[in-house]
């Protein structure tokens, strides 16, 4: 029924595409490209920086977000004198993943307020751009 040319394709997708289309597919090509995202974000990146991202001598990301963030709150900048500090998602795992620039550390009172929906957090909270796109492009190579 397929005629699929250099991509297996996995059987969801079709099974999908069944369901959405009405008239008869005959062939179906599929795109895919490679993104360097370290050169999205650095144009001018080149050698041995690949090897010193912006994560260089931090034990995991959690770490690195608390240095980057000088271990504050981001909310509202330590005037809680919460001591206990939680790095949140500023969008869902699932739609923002574990990025350091989908992260941010908020103190216990003011992530627990957030999630009570009792405060917003900042508009300077959101960073940069996501690049879910170009990991499912290379995810699909």
């Amino acid at each position: 029924m397929y005629q699929l040319m250099y991509l297996a394709v996995s059987s969801s997708i079709i099974s999908t595409l069944e369901k959405l289309v009405i008239l008869p597919v005959m062939k179906i090509i599929v795109e895919t490209a490679s993104f360097d995202i370290q050169k999205i974000k650095n144009p001018d990146i080149s050698g041995e920086e690949y090897q010193q991202g912006e994560q260089l001598d931090s034990w995991n990301v959690r770490e690195y977000v608390l240095f980057r963030d000088n271990h504050t709150c981001q909310c509202c900048k330590g005037k809680s004198k919460d001591k206990i500090l939680n790095v949140h998602h500023i969008k869902s795992r699932k739609t923002g993943g574990n990025s350091p620039d989908n992260l941010t550390t908020l103190c216990e009172t003011c992530h627990t307020k957030y999630h009570k929906g009792l405060i917003e957090l900042p508009e300077s909270i959101k960073r940069g751009q996501a690049f879910n796109d170009a990991a499912f492009m290379g995810i699909m190579r």
